[in-house]
């Protein structure tokens, strides 16, 4: 029996805000505790909802070099790939937080579709 969840790949997935809220224990006074940075962001709403909250927040990944065209497929697909493999390994996961596979997908796509609509305004330096 496997241990792990077997990807060949390093997947460009994400989370939303309130995932990361409640995943570092996070609460309302950080808008007050200076600049936040997400690094490595992935496909992460994190940033572009935080901003929205009057957060200092920046995010960087190695992929962000990428056309958002681009980042939006590699992000679909990673997400195919990851929960393609789940099932195998399912049986290591404690549902605490999320109800089921079908939920941590919504998640992972409402994170995924945030990024994207996000993700060309943030290039305030070019």
């Amino acid at each position: 029996m496997k241990n792990f969840l077997d990807i060949y790949r390093i997947a460009f997935i994400g989370r939303t805000y309130d995932e990361y809220m409640k995943i570092f224990s996070l609460d309302a006074s950080l808008p007050g505790n200076g600049p936040v940075l997400d690094c490595p962001a992935g496909a992460s709403s994190f940033t572009a909802e935080a901003y929205r909250s009057g957060i200092d927040a920046v995010a960087c990944d190695i992929l962000y070099d990428r056309t958002v065209d681009a980042l939006a497929e590699k992000g679909r697909q990673d997400i195919g790939h990851v929960f393609d493999k789940f099932d195998k390994v399912s049986y290591l996961y404690t549902w605490k937080h999320y109800k089921n596979k079908d939920e941590v997908i919504a998640y992972r796509n409402k994170a995924l579709n945030l990024f994207i609509s996000d993700f060309p305004k943030g290039w305030k330096w070019k």
